[in-house]
């Protein structure tokens, strides 16, 4: 009984570490963006890691201004993914028959 109440509770602090481990994710901002906490809730969720008062209140998040940022990031990566891209060949458009 003992032993099985040992796995019991290892098994809930993996998914407890699991859990922590998303809620850090989703907290997390990347390329200068808002974080998805912030583009859902209007605002960053406690976390393990230390934060001021402040930067935990409600802050509105204009979708147009999110969009602006994303264009112009999604714009700086294009080249990159450009000189690796192939373009396809066409598909049988100009082998079908009228």
């Amino acid at each position: 009984l003992a032993e099985r109440t040992g796995k019991i509770i290892k098994a809930l602090m993996e998914k407890a570490h699991t859990y922590i481990s998303l809620l850090e994710y989703r907290n997390m901002s990347a390329d200068g963006l808002k974080s998805l906490t912030q583009l859902l809730i209007s605002r960053r969720l406690h976390s393990i890691l230390p934060s001021t008062s402040k930067r935990l209140k409600p802050e509105v998040v204009h979708q147009s201004a999110i969009r602006n940022q994303r264009h112009l990031c999604q714009k700086r990566q294009k080249p990159y993914f450009d000189r690796i891209a192939l373009t396809l060949p066409a598909l049988w458009t100009s082998n079908i028959k009228k």
